[in-house]
């Protein structure tokens, strides 16, 4: 089964290519007729301190450069003033300044003491960029930067000095692969969502969380960009919204995906699914009370998508890749993915912090992106491993629904023949022993040479009587070897069976069972009666139908309920349910409910149905418990 298979391969095309281009846009950072500048002083500014356009000339400027910038507030610290020497530019025609990142929420730039540029913002989004018109002058001057902030103040990148116009498009051509790349696997996570709607009800939950993992890393990667921002002011208080709450939803995403891809080897992960989702959906009610309220929640927000979320992602992290690495050790396919999918991550991210360690200047990380690429195409590729082992599974019960809808037929066929068969013999066999009387009674008075003719018809008539008591024999129930069964189990098993057969018709079947039932019986014929009623309610089911099959002890007798919501029948087809020939469907023939009766009767059984038309059909089986001594 081929589900994601080609998506998978156009996004992973798409992708690297993206990669590709942001890595080649952050190599040619030295542009002809450009000037870097590596190194700027900066000098922080104190809470108490007034606003102005010149810095004081008591501050304390400090040296700070692109290997090593400074761009944490001190304790106690407001801001920082900025100094750039700016070298001669009229060689240039129009000249411009271009900063990547720097960090602040306002900013103010003077060039020869007057404010050439301002921005300021009402949200928490720090990173910025800085791209500005100089003026062409003959002599070196310095450029001084104002930044208010709350916790990052300062420059993160190389300052460049070039014609403005070749700056800006340099600007677009380093930042956008960046935007396209998250709206590649936004997009991706949107359509997966919306296409979980044609998923089987099992895998929704688990394709459902996954869409959103990944359609939350997209966002991310979209909302951490800087180019939105700068390009779009007036949008960045909705863009960092989006930021916060898809960082509120992408881990509880993965972790619940997770724990529904390992559902069975982990069931007791699902107890802490809800506390997980309690605990981010109590951030997500902080951060929203936050931008409703303003600074007096500022301290809470940070405790609880910071201080207190960074430990429990950490954790969940460690768990996942844990439960991944130790299922791929059992050899579960699709848990290997998960494992080489986290492997890859990590490993682009040990790769790009040793280029940052072995490499002199500013990198811009880019290996981590493919690094999430392929953990997003790993747990793709897995949901599609378990979709196709599921679709084979189906097939497989489909198969063996099959079989057992033949063996089924041919029993029902061999039943008719009996009831035949018991029916002839029974009509005939007593004719014969009438005429067997009175052959003999002749055969008193007869001459010794008829005798003989007597004798010969009298033998005849008794082979003819032994062959009827072989029909009478054939037309008897089948008798099997009584066992102590437990109805847990049979239910377990037949539950197996009908399932596919059930979705198949668009059902839910529900089975519940309580411990220790057992009854005395035919495991074989115990299925074959039930299997018949199963099916009826099956058949019957029409749109969002359920079939319940509720097993328990009541009196010192196990009883089962199997309850439908499908067409019902009034009470004249009710009368009639076991009669032969009678069916509510259109080609029964009312064999199957007939021998279900007697298999339950043979078992010293009773079945009793109730129903009504439109709503539904209700049977009542009850068994002696058996004693388990």
């Amino acid at each position: 089964m081929h589900t994601f298979r080609q998506p998978i391969i156009v996004f992973l095309l798409l992708s690297i290519s993206i990669i590709f281009m942001s890595f080649l846009s952050t190599r040619s950072q030295d542009a002809v007729n450009e000037i870097t500048i590596p190194d700027w002083s900066i000098a922080w500014i104190q809470k108490t301190e007034p606003v102005g356009s010149i810095p004081p000339s008591h501050l304390s400027w400090q040296f700070s450069a692109i290997d090593d910038p400074l761009t944490t507030l001190p304790s106690g610290t407001a801001g920082a003033w900025v100094r750039i020497s700016i070298p001669p530019t009229s060689g240039f025609k129009h000249p411009g300044i271009y900063i990547n990142r720097l960090y602040g929420l306002d900013i103010t730039v003077y060039e020869d003491d007057q404010p050439v540029y301002k921005s300021s913002r009402d949200y928490d989004f720090e990173p910025n960029i800085l791209l500005i018109p100089l003026n062409a002058k003959p002599e070196a001057s310095d450029l001084y930067i104002r930044i208010v902030s709350k916790e990052g103040a300062g420059i993160g990148s190389d300052v460049r000095i070039g014609e403005f116009t070749a700056l800006s498009s340099s600007n677009v051509h380093k930042m956008l692969p960046n935007v396209l790349l998250g709206a590649a696997i936004a997009f991706l996570g949107f359509i997966m969502l919306v296409s979980t709607g044609f998923f089987v009800r099992n895998l929704t939950r688990t394709s459902i969380t996954l869409s959103l993992f990944i359609l939350s890393t997209g966002i991310l990667i979209v909302t951490n960009s800087s180019l939105p921002y700068y390009y779009y002011p007036d949008y960045g208080p909705a863009l960092f919204f989006l930021f916060d709450v898809f960082m509120l939803i992408l881990f509880p995403a993965l972790f619940c995906f997770v724990i529904r891809f390992f559902e069975e080897a982990y069931s007791w992960l699902m107890k802490f699914e809800k506390w997980v989702i309690g605990y981010f959906g109590v951030s997500l009610f902080v951060m929203v009370a936050y931008k409703i309220v303003g600074g007096s929640f500022y301290w809470l927000y940070k405790l609880f998508t910071f201080w207190i979320l960074a430990p429990v992602i950490l954790g969940l992290l460690v768990l996942i890749i844990i439960l991944a690495i130790r299922s791929a050790f059992r050899k579960e396919r699709s848990s290997m993915f998960i494992s080489i999918g986290f492997v890859g991550l990590a490993l682009s991210g040990i790769a790009d912090l040793s280029i940052l360690f072995f490499r002199h200047g500013v990198y811009e990380f880019v290996l981590w992106k493919l690094g999430l690429v392929f953990l997003i195409a790993c747990l793709v590729m897995a949901l599609n491993r378990r979709i196709a082992g599921d679709y084979s599974k189906l097939l497989s019960y489909s198969k063996e629904l099959e079989m057992y809808n033949y063996q089924l037929q041919q029993s029902e066929r061999m039943q008719i023949i009996s009831e035949l068969a018991a029916s002839i013999a029974h009509e005939i066999r007593n004719p014969l022993q009438v005429t067997r009387g009175f052959l003999q009674l002749l055969s008193r008075n007869a001459t010794e040479a008829n005798k003989n003719y007597y004798g010969m018809a009298i033998n005849e008539l008794d082979r003819a009587a032994g062959i009827i008591t072989d029909y009478l024999t054939f037309a008897k129930p089948e008798q099997e070897t009584m066992v102590l069964m437990d109805v847990k189990q049979e239910l377990s098993t037949m539950e197996t069976i009908i399932r596919p057969m059930v979705m198949l018709h668009g059902g839910i079947l529900n089975v519940e069972a309580s411990e220790h039932l057992k009854i005395i019986g035919s495991s074989a014929k115990f299925k074959q009666a039930f299997m018949n009623m199963l099916k009826n309610s099956v058949e019957s089911l029409q749109e969002d139908g359920t079939i319940d099959v509720v097993a328990y002890e009541e009196n010192s007798a196990v009883v089962i309920r199997i309850s439908d919501n499908g067409l019902g029948m009034d009470e004249d087809q009710l009368a009639k349910l076991g009669n032969p020939y009678f069916s509510t469907k259109t080609k029964g023939t009312g064999l199957g409910l007939m021998v279900t009766f007697r298999i339950i009767e043979a078992m010293n059984g009773t079945l009793v149905f109730h129903s009504e038309k439109g709503k539904g059909t209700e049977a009542t089986i009850r068994f002696p418990l058996a004693n388990q001594d």
